[in-house]
């Protein structure tokens, strides 16, 4: 689930330079094992992330060091309802939820 949800979200930025190196690393067949260090890096550049989450700088650090299993089970689901929230805001699964909702009608 957060993989799909981070493939989401890297889609928004592609073809952006700084990001070029994070959105391979997403999309390389790794991702299964890279996944907390590459959400670590969304969340330290994030502002939204501390509105989820009061231990910021705690769950960066864990997930870093890809010790998902090193956050507290409240911990886990505010990653996964931030992750949540930035894959839902990204333009092209916007685009096709809009898409899915023109041919439903």
């Amino acid at each position: 689930l957060h993989c799909a949800m981070l493939k989401a979200v890297a889609q928004d930025y592609e073809g952006l330079d700084e990001w070029g190196a994070w959105v391979r690393a997403v999309q390389s067949p790794r991702l299964p094992l890279t996944w907390p260090a590459l959400t670590a890096q969304l969340i330290d550049v994030s502002d939204d992330f501390s509105v989820y989450c009061e231990r910021r700088d705690e769950v960066s650090a864990a997930l870093a060091k890809g010790e998902y299993s090193d956050l507290t089970p409240c911990q886990r689901v505010e990653v996964l309802a931030w992750l949540a929230d930035r894959a839902l805001q990204s333009e092209r699964l916007r685009d096709h939820l809009d898409r899915r909702a023109e041919f439903a009608a």
